[in-house]
């Protein structure tokens, strides 16, 4: 098997399957499963945004009894009102290069890399964070217009120097698990 792999082929079944909306619910059950799967404990969130991930993340981790660390140069009022009250969860104000290089907390189990959608950053991400040995690198975005982003060719090279799988499942947004 190749270190690449997109599951393209599978668009002419899932595009008659799955629309935008529901593509969006997939995207949200593979970080759950994921995260049951694995039987995560320390999950690294890079781009809060308005929380989707987040809360799929946080609804899995109560079942684990994981934490969640969020990691975003500003917080979305909405996300910051809903996480008060969690205590699975620590939301980190800054830029995630810089957030990775002062980790103290050990090895992560699961990263999702959501933040700046440029290849240099997210390479500077995967390699900062790499180093925790997660056990599964979500990368979101990869795919756009119909076409591999900046972030797919940053995940397929990471996936290639680190001799890990890069499986990218490419709905209108696209998802890429390195593994």
């Amino acid at each position: 098997m190749t270190n690449i792999v997109d599951l393209h082929t599978l668009e002419p079944i899932t595009g008659e399957i799955l629309d935008d909306a529901d593509w969006e619910k997939a995207f949200i059950s593979v970080l759950a499963t994921t995260t049951l799967v694995v039987d995560a404990q320390v999950v690294v969130e890079l781009g809060t945004g308005k929380g989707r991930s987040t809360r799929a993340f946080l609804a899995a981790l109560k079942l684990t009894g994981g934490i969640l660390h969020t990691v975003d140069k500003a917080a979305h009022p909405e996300i910051i009102a809903y996480l008060e009250n969690e205590e699975q969860v620590v939301f980190i104000t800054g830029d995630s290069i810089e957030v990775g290089q002062r980790w103290e907390h050990g090895a992560i189990d699961i990263l999702l890399c959501d933040s700046a959608h440029i290849y240099d950053h997210v390479m500077a991400e995967l390699e900062t964070w790499g180093k925790f040995n997660p056990q599964v690198i979500f990368v979101h975005d990869t795919w756009n217009n119909g076409e591999p982003s900046d972030i797919h060719r940053a995940a397929c090279d990471y996936a290639i120097k680190h001799k890990r799988k890069m499986l990218n499942l490419t709905y209108r947004r696209g998802l890429g698990m390195i593994i």
